[in-house]
Order: C-alpha cells, then structure tokens, then sequence
C-alpha cells in the first residue's frame, strides 16, 4: 500500500495518465501519421488506470469523498436494477456500460485527488493540448480542403468545409474553443479587473471565429447564452468584463443574423424533436426517451439498452424503431447523454447523476477554494452540451475539459501565487 505514496512512482503515473490522455485527445491525427490503431485504445488504458489508482488510494487512506461513495452506490444500483428489472440482462453489457455512463466522474475525482497538489502537471497538460488544437486549426485555415486530403480527414461538409484542425470532429474543436473563452473571461476578472488587455481580446475575438469555422449551432448558441447568462453578475460589476462581452456578442450577433440560418436551423429542430417520425436523429432520441420516462417510471430501461455504447436493440424494437436507418445503423445514438440518462436510468438516475454534479461541485470548491459563480458556469456550459453531445462518455470531451474545470477552479490560488 505505501508504494502509491512513493514519489518517484506517482511522478511516473501523473506522467503516463497525462500521456494517455493527450494521445487520447488527438488519436486521429496520430493514427493517420502512424498508421497505428493503437491510440484509440489509450483512453480504456488511462480509465482503468485512473479506478486502480482511486481504488489503491481510498484502500491506502482508509477514507471516501462522497463524490467517489455516490458513484459506488450507483454503479451497485445500476447493475443490480438492471440485471433484475432492465432489457439487457447480460451482465458484461451492463457492468462496462454502468462504468462507461460515469467515466467524466471518475476522472474528474482521480485528477481532483492526484493533481491538487501538483498543479503544474494539470497546466502543462492544458499549455500543450490546447496549444496543439489551435495551432491545428491554424494549419486548417491555411490549407483549407489540403489539410484534410493530407491526414485522411472528413470535410464535415453542412455544405461547405467544417474546421477541425487535429482534433477528431469540428465539435471537439468547437467545445474546446467555448472553453476557453470560459477561461479568458475568468481570468480577465480575475486578474485584469482594472485594465483592458488587448491580447485577450484578441484572443476572444479569434475564438468567435473559430466556432463559425467549425459550424457547430450548440457551440454559438452555448457561447452567447450562457457565458452571458451565468456571468451576468461579474458583467454588472466590472466595466471591463461587459466590454469583452459586448464586443464579442455584438459581432457573434452580426455574424448569426447575416451569414447564417442558425436560427431556422434550430427552429426547425426542436419541430423535428415532438414525433418519433423525426429524421433528426437527436430530438428523436430526446422523444423517445420522454416516452420511456414515462412508461418505465421511475427506474428506465436499464443499462446498456437505449442510447449507449453497449445498447442492444429491444428497446428500439418496442418502440419500432430499430428498422430506421440512424437505429439500424448506429448513427448518433450516442449523441445525447441526457436522451440516454432519462432513457436508462429514469427518475432514480435523474437523482443520482444530479446528486454526483452537486458534489463534485462541491468537492472542487473545497479543494481549490475557488469561486463558485465561475465554477457553476463551466458546470451549466458542460450540461447544456450534455443535451446533444457525449460529454459523459465521450473522451475526448472529457480529457479537454478536465485541465479546464482544474484550472478555473484554482484560479485564485494561481493568482496570489504569481
């Protein structure tokens, strides 16, 4: 037990789960320059990883955090009340799909408990894959269509080329890029309360841009709502704030109004979200799942049936719908972990994910001291995205956001230590 506290060791496995996780992030780019598969395998590695360390720990210290308890209690809820009530009954599907459903969890708790201390693993991790991001978006604007024939790339087409520089969809890149001016804006009043720096302007500005390049509605929609909504407090407070926001809200609007349809895109989506006849595939999950709700309350159909990795097809069947082509073909099921929340775990689950957010919440504040208004924004930001994204599941969702939920919350700390 006392070799997890031995330095040297953990020096090598902070080393190797930041290595995981950055190859994770990028595992596209690298297995088209490698031609090596191997990378998409990285992201299981530093999961199971990442629980042995969590696992050795609470054994070492002889002490659980509530976050980690809640999570123990309902993977034993998840796969017992499947196993018993649920339309998966084979206990592999439902064990790796219960862990699979709350991986955001796990590592968020890991990299709480095994970087506090060690900030500066967390901020070089953050330098390094956001500064790679955005170089690869550079390189995707100078090449344009080129980028994409040299690394075997997708357009994206909706109908034009949709920026994505290294990352694997122009929505990872999108996501990535809302976050960060999460960041810019925290560290703007955090730090430059009193002045207007030109760089981060610039910087905010630069990011606007880039999510109408990625032609991602849920990045702009989240960018201009929620940043303005959730800060709304530190904008009445601080002139400076509101100039930053202004200035990007006034040409983000412009922008939406003259050179887009967004609005009757988006309009015509939640139209296509009230019938199970739907062609949008995430507002007919969204349906389907309000129905399940419903006729499997409170408990839902169980792990491993509806809109996850490891989903068989009753439940698709119950409903007639595995014959369609997104169903029978496994097209952006997995698009909507709130669809897939709802759908398998009901009411009970509600309670359960809802409980996990507030004390992880929690659990940051009390570890970096940090202020809430910032903190409960990037919360509310990750949720909205939750609606249409796999934010919970998804890797590369998580290892972006990780480095910035760490950094937002020890900001303060940061601040008073330069």
């Amino acid at each position: 037990m006392n070799k997890i506290t031995n330095k040297p060791i953990l020096f090598y496995l902070r080393l190797l789960v930041l290595t995981l996780c950055f190859f994770s992030v990028f595992f596209t780019t690298f297995t088209r320059i490698t031609f090596l598969p191997i990378f998409k395998y990285f992201d299981e590695v530093a999961f199971f990883l990442i629980v042995f360390l969590l696992v050795i720990y609470t054994v070492s210290k002889l002490k659980i955090h509530t976050s980690f308890f809640l999570l123990i209690i309902f993977i034993i809820y998840s796969v017992s009340s499947s196993m018993i009530f649920g339309f998966n009954k084979n206990i592999f599907d439902v064990l790796l799909q219960t862990l699979i459903s709350v991986k955001f969890f796990i590592f968020l708790i890991g990299f709480v408990i095994f970087f506090k201390n060690k900030y500066n693993y967390i901020n070089n991790y953050f330098k390094i894959v956001y500064g790679l991001a955005f170089l690869g978006i550079f390189f995707h604007i100078i090449l344009g269509a080129k980028f994409n024939q040299i690394l075997d790339f997708p357009t994206f087409a909706r109908p034009n080329i949709r920026f994505t520089g290294f990352l694997p969809h122009p929505n990872h890149m999108a996501y990535l890029t809302v976050l960060y001016l999460g960041y810019i804006l925290t560290k703007v009043k955090v730090k430059y309360a009193s002045k207007i720096n030109l760089n981060y302007l610039i910087q905010l500005i630069a990011c606007v841009a880039i999510l109408f390049l990625t032609d991602s509605r849920s990045s702009i929609i989240a960018a201009l709502i929620f940043f303005i909504a959730f800060y709304w407090d530190l904008i009445l407070q601080n002139a400076l704030i509101l100039v930053y926001v202004l200035s990007v809200s006034i040409i983000s609007s412009v922008v939406l109004i003259y050179f887009t349809d967004i609005f009757l895109t988006i309009s015509e989506n939640i139209k296509e979200s009230l019938t199970l006849e739907s062609t949008y595939i995430r507002g007919n999950i969204m349906y389907l799942s309000g129905l399940i709700f419903i006729e499997f309350f409170p408990m839902g159909t169980g792990a491993a049936t509806f809109g996850s990795l490891m989903a068989n097809d009753k439940v698709y069947e119950y409903y007639d719908q595995a014959d369609r082509y997104y169903f029978a073909n496994d097209i952006g099921l997995y698009d909507s972990n709130i669809a897939s929340i709802i759908g398998e775990y009901g009411f009970i689950g509600i309670i359960f994910f809802t409980l996990l957010f507030i004390y992880l919440f929690k659990y940051l504040k009390y570890c970096f001291k940090a202020n809430h208004i910032m903190l409960k924004s990037l919360f509310f930001v990750f949720l909205f995205y939750a609606i249409t994204n796999p934010m919970l599941t998804n890797n590369v969702y998580i290892f972006i956001s990780l480095p910035i939920f760490i950094k937002i919350a020890n900001l303060h700390s940061e601040n008073q230590t330069n």
